[in-house]
């Protein structure tokens, strides 16, 4: 398979994701000019799984450029981490990785974007990297690396049984 195949039918947001300044914040979610009633209409979609003030934020400034330097309007890293996610989930591809997909999202707003991630997972593969415990617990397989070993693998329940790595690592997480 050629690398390009490999690129259409995959996307990801690492930790140092981006948005790109310059461009309105429909071009960042679409990757292109002038997107399709269809890809809209899928926008909107996403947009219902966010609170309302997300929802009008995007909504209100969907063809406003994005960065400061561009008399452009920003977001707070949790709303761009929220962006990038969307885009990845917007893009036609069969698989999206996801690197810390919660790393600047505030506790209150985390369970409503990891319940965005796993509904959105149903209809395309996801593969979430984290260290948070708590994140993975609607996962339908959860796999358990230390130092480059698979150590355990299983469901959220089957791991907390096993009281092993994962057991202790997430009752370590629990405030």
């Amino acid at each position: 398979m050629e690398l390009n195949s490999y690129h259409q039918q995959m996307s990801a947001i690492f930790q140092d994701f981006s948005l790109y300044a310059g461009y309105s914040i429909d071009d960042n979610l679409f990757m292109q000019n002038n997107p399709t009633r269809e890809q809209l209409k899928q926008k909107r979609e996403m947009l219902k799984s966010f609170d309302e003030n997300f929802q009008n934020c995007l909504n209100d400034y969907s063809n406003a450029l994005f960065g400061t330097q561009y008399n452009g309007i920003d977001f707070s890293l949790s709303q761009k981490q929220r962006i990038a996610t969307i885009r990845a989930f917007l893009k036609p591809s069969h698989c999206v990785v996801l690197d810390e997909p919660s790393s600047t999202i505030d506790p209150i707003m985390e369970k409503e974007f990891l319940d965005f991630i796993f509904k959105k997972s149903h209809s395309k593969m996801a593969l979430i990297i984290t260290h948070r415990m708590n994140s993975v617990k609607q996962a339908d397989e959860i796999i358990v690396l230390d130092q480059g070993k698979l150590i355990e693998q299983g469901n959220f329940e089957t791991l907390m049984k096993k009281q092993g790595l994962f057991y202790e690592l997430f009752l370590k997480q629990q405030y």
